[in-house]
């Protein structure tokens, strides 16, 4: 449980690397920035949402577990690759926010982690 809590936590940190500020900014232009923003703040959230959705239901399923396999280690193992690589999908869809190959990359990856 202590390493799906930290690819957990780390994901979710991950999410919100990809939000930055350039540095040579003017001030005058901060609020077309942070309108221009508006996509990855979006995919941020929706993509943290999910995260926690799937760590509480990862959480419920393995308070009732007693015992593990291989099996199972492994099934975790790719769950945990696919909440990892988030991050990535999240990415393609803020900055490529009105294209469909980024959404479906998205659901690929949720589809995985189902």
């Amino acid at each position: 449980m202590a390493l799906t809590d930290g690819v957990f936590a780390i994901a979710i940190t991950i999410l919100v690397l990809d939000l930055r500020v350039p540095a040579d900014i003017a001030p005058r232009e901060l609020s077309a920035l942070i309108t221009d923003l508006v996509p990855e703040f979006i995919s941020y959230a929706i993509s943290f949402a999910v995260i926690a959705i799937y760590w509480q239901a990862q959480r419920e399923v393995f308070d009732d577990i007693e015992r593990n396999d291989a099996v199972l280690i492994w099934l975790t193992l790719v769950f945990l690759m696919a909440i990892a690589f988030l991050p990535f999908p999240t990415l393609l869809i803020g900055e490529f926010f009105t294209k469909q190959i980024s959404v479906v990359f998205y659901a690929a990856d949720a589809a995985v982690a189902s």
